[in-house]
């Protein structure tokens, strides 16, 4: 438990697994920071609870999947010109978060697959001007795949949006605007 935030800052420099699971904390903050791991996860943070957000920007990079399954953020989740690098396997897994609103945006780039299928975002889900790409070939060639996404707001995957590899938004249910 934090009261205040946890700080990844410029100069942050991880080689092995940074394990938050089931971590309570004000709000997690790696705004130049770098994660490496030659093991599957470089952040791993399944039922995180964060009550004021979760930034990953930057430029902060990760040469492992970042994984925040089941995570409760109030506030963002936020990705901003972060780069995830993980051709092998997954960038980034959030599967069943629940979560105010969603910035894979501004330079965000993924390098394997994004994963947020029976995501829960209140507000926006916002990858606009982002590179999602997997050249992986066969059943795992998904370079954003959010089935079941519940979204109350607006969907962007527009100005710039790039995906190589599948976009999936199977069963997705978004209640006001999908803007391709």
């Amino acid at each position: 438990m934090v009261d205040g935030e946890l700080l990844f800052e410029e100069g942050f420099r991880s080689n092995g697994e940074v394990n938050l699971q089931w971590a309570k904390l004000r709000r997690l903050r790696a705004t130049g920071g770098s994660f490496g791991s030659s093991t599957t996860y470089a952040l791993h943070a399944d039922a995180l609870r964060a009550e004021a957000g979760v930034y990953l920007t930057r430029k902060s990079p990760a040469t492992a999947t970042v994984r925040l399954v089941g995570a409760n953020i109030t506030g963002e989740l936020c990705c901003t010109e972060g780069v995830f690098d993980n051709p092998s396997g997954r960038a980034l897994d959030a599967e069943r978060i629940i979560v105010e609103d969603v910035y894979l945006d501004r330079g965000f780039q993924a390098y394997g697959d994004v994963r947020c299928n029976d995501a829960v975002v209140a507000r926006q889900f916002n990858a606009s001007t982002a590179e999602f790409r997997n050249e992986r070939r066969g059943e795992d060639q998904y370079a954003l795949e959010c089935d079941g996404l519940r979204c109350g707001g607006d969907v962007f995957l527009n100005d710039g949006f790039r995906a190589t590899g599948t976009v999936s938004l199977r069963g997705a249910d978004i209640k006001t605007e999908l803007n391709c």
